[in-house]
């Protein structure tokens, strides 16, 4: 069986195949052949840079060559650009805000919402909602329910539900009295 292969079909290696191998040409090789693509990744970028250096200047060339007429043109369209992203965005932010409070406050109280918070404040400088912001502010109006604050009720003790009658007191309690009074059990 020996050098030529075994019942497995894999051949043997002899100590000569494995030393012939020059490690440290394969070594030196593979450092210049990184050292050429270092040399050319700076050579790009460095030309990346002076390409965008050129068109910042021919921006501003650009820019300082415009006639009165240009230049009011080209405010105008700005002004109408960030007008039409704020108008957009204000209506994305209230849609934002009815979607994060659906099913946690009810529509009257979205509608208020709407109507006393400036909207604007949920738009980022990118002129698109801030998301994190809506969703906190609607956080901040959910009732907490450990406690009940703004429920009109206290705490919930997982004692299943409370009556939903309106009378307290002692008028509540003679009340009681008087339809027990009135059963068909006492006749």
């Amino acid at each position: 069986m020996g050098a030529e292969g075994d019942s497995t079909g894999t051949t043997a290696t002899t100590p000569t195949e494995t030393d012939s191998v020059d490690w440290k040409a394969r070594a030196e090789a593979a450092e210049a052949n990184e050292a050429k693509w270092k040399g050319l990744s700076r050579k790009h970028e460095d030309r990346v840079k002076e390409l965008n250096s050129k068109a910042e200047k021919w921006d501003k060339y650009e820019k300082e060559n415009q006639t009165d007429h240009e230049k009011a043109l080209a405010d105008a369209v700005t002004a109408a650009r960030t007008e039409a992203l704020t108008e957009a965005g204000l209506s994305l932010v209230e849609a934002h805000i009815k979607a994060a409070a659906r099913g946690k406050l009810s529509d009257e109280k979205v509608a208020k919402l709407l109507e006393y918070v400036d909207v604007k404040r949920f738009l980022g400088n990118d002129l698109k909602p801030d998301t994190a912001k809506v969703d906190d502010f609607i956080n901040a109006q959910i009732p907490d329910a450990t406690t009940g604050a703004g429920t009109g009720s206290g705490p919930d003790m997982g004692q299943g539900r409370r009556a939903s009658g309106n009378a307290t007191g002692i008028a509540a309690g003679a009340a009681e009295y008087a339809a027990r009074r009135k059963s068909p059990a006492s006749a």
